[in-house]
């Protein structure tokens, strides 16, 4: 091989080095945001359930079957949403 071949070849290494590292980065990047958007996921999941609860107590002691059905739906739709956001915690880990 040439020393101009060898040139090209060095110089074609180091740019796929170089994009490589650039994925690289922009991936850790995006998983950084994907683990901020879950906590805010969760976070949310978890007012939902506490609102859910408070709505289920006072339809118990207001005698309203309206709002305890309602506070009951509240808290299994949060139960759902940490179930999808665990799912994602495993895929992630599976990623990684």
């Amino acid at each position: 091989m040439n020393s101009e071949t060898e040139n090209r070849l060095s110089t074609t290494i180091k740019n796929v080095e170089d994009k490589a590292q650039e994925i690289i980065g922009e991936t850790q990047e995006k998983m950084g945001e994907i683990t901020s958007m879950a906590t805010e996921e969760r976070v949310k999941a978890t007012v939902k359930n506490i609102e859910g609860k408070a709505q289920e107590i006072l339809g118990e002691i207001t005698g309203n079957p309206e709002d305890k059905a309602e506070g009951q739906v509240k808290q299994d739709e949060a139960k759902a949403e940490h179930i999808v956001e665990n799912a994602k915690n495993e895929a992630k880990k599976t990623i990684d």
